[in-house]
């Protein structure tokens, strides 16, 4: 099976900002909010966190 792309979890956190991990994982679809952070560990290698720290800086 083909892995799935980024994009998913990038439009998942896009504008995110400080949005709890269960509001991403309602808003976007994908299920509850471990299933989101284990997608976005396979997708981007990352976890919703360090995605958000390198992405929006650290807090």
């Amino acid at each position: 099976m083909a892995r799935p792309t980024a994009s998913r979890p990038r439009a998942a956190t896009a504008g995110a900002g400080d949005e709890p991990v269960d509001r991403v994982a309602a808003r976007t679809g994908v299920g509850s909010p471990a299933a989101t952070r284990r997608h976005m560990r396979y997708v981007l290698g990352v976890s919703p966190r360090a995605y958000r720290d390198t992405s929006y800086g650290s807090a």
